[in-house]
């Protein structure tokens, strides 16, 4: 639900610039050993205090308009943006998970030149 959205730390993966079409990927605490493409570490984002991964299968696709919406209606908010290298692991985790993308969300990396 939107309660459950603003507290829990999501990524904007897709670049606003090149479409209106964006993705964001939640970030999950990791509770298990199973493989995690992308695991980022206490310390890798203010909003990161433990070893967490990158949910790839739980993307969502938003426009930019319903993402401004939600800002003004404080139904999200914006935190500090993941730093360049984090974000190019998190790219990087998102090519090797790929097929667990949902359909639209890959459809918009790849069209964007973020999933080869």
């Amino acid at each position: 639900g939107d309660g459950e959205e603003k507290d829990h730390l999501h990524i904007l993966v897709s670049d606003p610039s090149l479409s209106p079409d964006l993705v964001l990927v939640p970030i999950t605490s990791v509770y298990d050993d199973r493989h995690h493409a992308c695991i980022l570490s206490k310390g890798d984002h203010p909003r990161v205090n433990r070893e967490s991964y990158v949910d790839y299968r739980l993307a969502k696709m938003f426009t930019v308009l319903e993402l401004e919406s939600k800002l003004s209606s404080q139904a999200i908010q914006q935190v500090e943006p993941l730093g360049e290298e984090h974000l190019r692991r998190v790219w990087k985790g998102a090519e090797s998970d790929a097929n667990y993308i949902p359909r639209g969300c890959r459809t918009i990396l790849f069209n964007q030149g973020l999933l080869g």
